[in-house]
């Protein structure tokens, strides 16, 4: 004989997946463990003839030989199935879950457990791979379990699968209107009553800085749907998690509900033989004392949460900052050549104040950003330490409504700062964040690249490069992991390896100092100038190893140079394409970074610059997008259209020296496009300003080079 059965107090997920497993195990009878939940009986006593036969009580007289458990893997929550289980009265156990694997777990012959956010969407892909038909009855139930466990595919532990798995549901004719019918019921007099009881009562309790909502109430009689009430609390109780503890009886009843992974409460209630999902679980503590019960709770969840990320582990570090002294013009060129909504103020190391671009934008209304920006600073700056958990970011950032958090030690010592991104990477990947976004993390299949695909190059690199240059790579990244320091693969020669035509030129950026390039001097028995390591490499190959520095105009006769982050670096680069970096170290060698979409451009064939000013802070880029353009096949990308077009319209190249402009024609000279770049500069009105910058005699020797002109006569 065969048996299906479920968890007591059956929920819609566990029906239907007991419905859907009948039809993988035609021959099995169906029996209920135990009483099941009040929308589902309402149900069955309607559709009691569509899926008979249903035992709702007795077990069989004869020996079982199968036993189909569905949604539940805990033999304490079989209920009457039970002494089946524990006496050895069956000789195999098909197990179906979707609840986390625990120590105490049924043993079973087959077991298919799925980190899903039902167990229907386990059964109904299992039907849908062997091709069994699903009618429109069936489809509508499957789907009612699995919205109710996953609260219509809002809930996090949704996942895609759970979405495909309705969809096919709703081809097979599942109706939506019937679903709603039975997942929106209301409460009766006696769960209002406790409900009222457990608001009235339940406190708000901090741990490790999150807000636990705890209540507990007693009852003389056995009250259902504790899970129908729980499901109120949390719409009503704005708490990152809530615990019930009701006593009914002899019996205390456990119910918990969470909002994030940081409280696991099927964890927390294993302490009590619970069961459940790290989202809701419950337990049942017979001949218990209530207080006892709670006390028992607090001393868990202080032991067993633990605070999550702190600040420490998701701020940005270093920090860009300016002085008290630093004009309100200069700060606001920082914020715009970085793209910051404020800058910290420091003055000795320590935190005196935040200047925002909305304190500018006021400076330059009336005309006063000549002023320094200690007179217009916020002096009441709001702070955290390095250990402030994300629950005390994240209410600090609403509380003040404010952007950004500087992260001081106990020193006023600005150490970083956390933004609002830095909260949403945490909140939406689930994670800590890395410093850096790793745009490929895993597998490297073939040598397309596809944007999006988690992989990475390492096999790229191993497949386009020689093995002498992949060498040299590999032991400049395992000096970098020893020096604890990083190292990256940067520039024109990733975006051409990515393209399929890697060059000859390599180059290198250390987040690091002069010492790391020493030793890689030593390493290559090549001397060290000033930070640049010059590398002379076989078959024509060449590298320059520097240290990552930035230098940008912030006025066009003014240079700002400062040690900066890999970012930074890149940031400065001409065009999105040229910000790819691979990581070089050991231990991630060949991991691709990407944070300014340059993969996305470089799959478009789309030349775009990295901010509206990138003409103005070197106009020499005006000839570059032109020379991008034409070498490699790439068009303008629409606003950088407008810009360039603004640019020349301006005549910003006018201010671009002689000896720059000759050494950017050479290059496109060089690149063999000579003829496309000087026609496209033409149509662009551009051939002009050039003629004025290099003479109409040296203009006219560079075209007939380039065979543009048979004569000497550079206006054509």
């Amino acid at each position: 004989m065969e048996l299906i059965t479920s968890h007591v107090n059956t929920d819609f997920d566990g029906f239907a997946s007991m419905i859907a497993a009948r039809k993988l195990y035609p021959g099995a009878e169906i029996i209920l463990s135990g009483q099941v939940q009040p929308n589902v009986r309402n149900y069955m006593s309607l559709y009691r003839d569509v899926w008979f036969p249903v035992r709702f009580s007795g077990l069989p007289s004869t020996k079982v030989h199968r036993l189909i458990v569905v949604d539940t893997a805990k033999p304490a929550r079989l209920g009457k199935i039970r002494p089946l289980v524990e006496d050895g009265e069956v000789e195999e156990v098909h197990l179906f879950d979707h609840h986390p694997p625990a120590p105490d777990d049924l043993s079973a012959t087959y077991r298919v457990v799925e980190p899903l956010g039902a167990t229907t969407t386990i059964l109904v892909e299992i039907l849908r791979s062997r091709r069994i038909p699903i009618d429109h009855l069936e489809a509508t139930l499957f789907c009612l379990g699995i919205y109710e466990d996953t609260g219509c595919l809002t809930f996090s532990s949704t996942t895609v699968r759970d979405v495909e798995a309705v969809a096919h549901l709703l081809r097979c004719g599942a109706d939506l209107g019937i679903v709603s019918s039975y997942l929106h019921w209301s409460l009766s007099p006696e769960q209002r009553s406790l409900l009222k009881k457990l608001l009235d009562t339940g406190q708000v309790i901090d741990v490790q800085g999150l807000q636990v909502f705890l209540a507990k109430a007693s009852v003389p009689h056995y009250v259902r749907g504790l899970d129908l009430i729980a499901h109120r609390v949390t719409e009503i109780v704005n708490s990152d998690a809530i615990f019930l503890l009701v006593q009914m009886g002899t019996r205390i009843y456990l119910t918990s509900r969470s909002r994030t992974e940081t409280i696991r409460v099927n964890e927390v209630l294993r302490n009590w033989q619970g069961g459940g999902h790290y989202r809701a679980a419950a337990a049942v503590v017979k001949n218990g004392d209530l207080e006892e019960v709670e006390e028992k709770l607090l001393e868990i969840l202080r032991k067993q949460v633990k605070s999550g990320p702190v600040a420490r582990e998701i701020m940005s570090t270093p920090v860009k900052t300016v002085s008290p002294d630093t004009t309100l013009k200069e700060a606001g060129q920082i914020m715009l050549r970085y793209g910051h909504s404020g800058l910290p103020v420091v003055e000795n190391e320590v935190l005196v104040g935040i200047i925002s671009r909305r304190d500018i934008d006021k400076a330059r209304q009336h005309s006063l950003t000549h002023a320094p920006v200690k007179g217009y600073m916020s002096r009441n700056v709001v702070t955290v330490t390095p250990e402030a958990s994300l629950a005390e970011i994240q209410k600090l950032l609403v509380k003040y409504d404010i952007g950004r958090l500087p992260v001081v030690d106990a020193c006023g010592h600005l150490v970083g700062i956390v933004s609002r991104s830095d909260v949403l990477n945490v909140l939406h990947s689930g994670k800590y964040p890395h410093p850096y976004h790793h745009l490929y993390v895993s597998g490297d299949a073939t040598d397309q690249v596809i944007l999006g695909k988690n992989w990475d190059i390492s096999g790229l690199l191993e497949r386009r490069l020689p093995g002498f240059l992949l060498e040299v790579l590999h032991k400049v990244g395992v000096a970098a992991e020893k020096a604890s320091t990083t190292v990256y693969l940067v520039g024109d020669f990733v975006r051409d390896l990515l393209r399929g035509q890697p060059g000859k030129e390599l180059e290198l950026i250390v987040e690091g100092d002069r010492g790391f390039l020493e030793d890689l001097g030593e390493l290559f028995s090549q001397p060290v100038g000033e930070g640049l390591l010059f590398l002379s490499l076989s078959d024509g190959y060449v590298s320059k190893i520097r240290i990552a520095s930035s230098e940008f105009s912030e006025y066009p006769s003014r240079r700002n140079q400062e040690r900066v982050a890999l970012r930074d670096e890149l940031y400065k680069r001409d065009f999105t394409v040229d910000t790819l970096a691979v990581h070089l170290n050991a231990s991630c060698f060949g991991r691709l970074l990407d944070f300014f979409g340059g993969q996305g451009d470089l799959l478009k064939g789309l030349v775009r610059v990295l901010h509206n000013f990138s003409f103005v802070e070197d106009p020499l880029r005006i000839l570059k997008a032109i020379r991008y353009e034409q070498v490699l096949g790439y068009r303008l990308e629409k606003q950088t259209k407008i810009l360039l077009e603004n640019a020349i319209k301006e005549k910003l190249l006018l201010g671009v020296s002689r000896e720059h402009l000759m050494d950017e024609l050479e290059i496109c000279f060089q690149k063999g496009k000579f003829k496309e770049i000087w026609k496209r500069s033409a149509e662009l009105q551009l051939d002009e300003q050039i003629a004025e910058i290099v003479g109409r005699e040296r203009l006219t020797e560079l075209l007939q080079k380039a065979e543009v002109l048979e004569r000497e006569d550079c206006s054509a």
